[in-house]
């Protein structure tokens, strides 16, 4: 009985791992990037769900508040819209990817409108069905009402569920003699999506699930 199955596993998970190099190369080989869901166009190997409609609306709306810790701190409040795509390759595997565009409101320092600014984001967000968490990649452009100083700030970190803990570091982009008011710092951030139930699903139908 043991020996019978240790077999059957054998041959489920090398069907598993062929049917997911298969799909997973045809989708990359056409279109590899997030935004662009073509690669989930042929229905003959595809099953795809709740199709979203536009390249830059999305599908869901983006609600997000940071506070960020550095030299100089940041309180934030963010708005966007993001498109939402998952694939389902049943026996638990799959994964969900994210990808965000909006706008930002913040202020610096004492979190006083004397010192207030508006930002530009874009974000990345993948994660395993597996995991609890997700990895996420961000970049924002900022600039500042009050003094014209102008940021570019990359982040890197993770999400558990609706909290992102993330480490960024600014670069200032039209002065150089003064301080960089910024450098490294650590992001907290709380976000939500409306409308997450309109996310795209994409679902092999060799799978069955």
């Amino acid at each position: 009985f043991f020996l019978f199955f240790v077999i059957q596993l054998r041959v489920n998970a090398q069907t598993l791992v062929g049917d997911l190099l298969e799909i997973t190369w045809d989708g990359f080989t056409d279109h590899p990037f997030l935004f662009n869901s073509k690669s989930r166009q042929d229905t003959t190997k595809w099953i795809i769900e709740n199709k979203s409609k536009h390249f830059l609306l999305g599908n869901s709306t983006y609600i997000g508040v940071a506070s960020t810790f550095s030299n100089t701190n940041e309180l934030e409040l963010s708005i966007g819209r993001t498109k939402c795509i998952a694939t389902n390759y049943g026996r638990g595997m799959g994964y969900t990817n994210l990808g965000t565009w909006g706008l930002s409101y913040f202020s610096k320092g004492n979190y006083t409108f004397k010192n207030t600014g508006a930002k530009f984001f874009v974000e990345y967000n993948h994660r395993q069905n597996w995991i609890l968490g997700s990895f996420v990649l961000r970049a924002d452009y900022s600039y500042n009402f009050i003094d014209n100083h102008q940021f570019i700030k990359p982040s890197i970190g993770i999400s558990i569920l609706y909290v992102d803990v993330l480490y960024n570091y600014s670069f200032p982009v039209n002065y150089k003699t003064q301080e960089n008011y910024y450098k490294g710092g650590v992001t907290i951030r709380l976000k939500y999506l409306l409308g997450k139930r309109k996310c795209e699903i994409n679902k092999p139908k060799k799978c069955g699930c």
